[in-house]
């Protein structure tokens, strides 16, 4: 998942949180943020899930985030857990 950078920088600014107080609240350390602003990293599935809900967002209105796409793998993901669960059952 591609986070929008530019719109979560711009709106954090205009809710006036800086650099230091976002990553307080979202549990991450200041570099982490500078990292994402600056696009050395991205913020993963679980950050920006936080991102979101801190600026008051949809997932997808700061990502590329698809709905579909998220169940899909989800369903995927957790259908190959059950089958390494079967497994390892038939294994023992």
């Amino acid at each position: 998942m591609k986070a929008n950078i530019k719109k979560i920088i711009e709106l954090r600014k205009s809710k006036g949180i800086s650099v230091n107080r976002f990553a307080e609240l979202l549990g991450v350390s200041t570099r982490t943020v500078y990292n994402w602003e600056n696009q050395k990293s991205n913020p993963g599935k679980t950050d920006l899930m936080a991102i979101a809900h801190l600026l008051e967002l949809k997932l997808n209105d700061i990502s590329d985030f698809k709905k579909k796409d998220f169940f899909t793998k989800n369903l995927v993901c957790r259908k190959a857990i059950h089958l390494k669960t079967v497994l390892i059952t038939l294994k023992a």
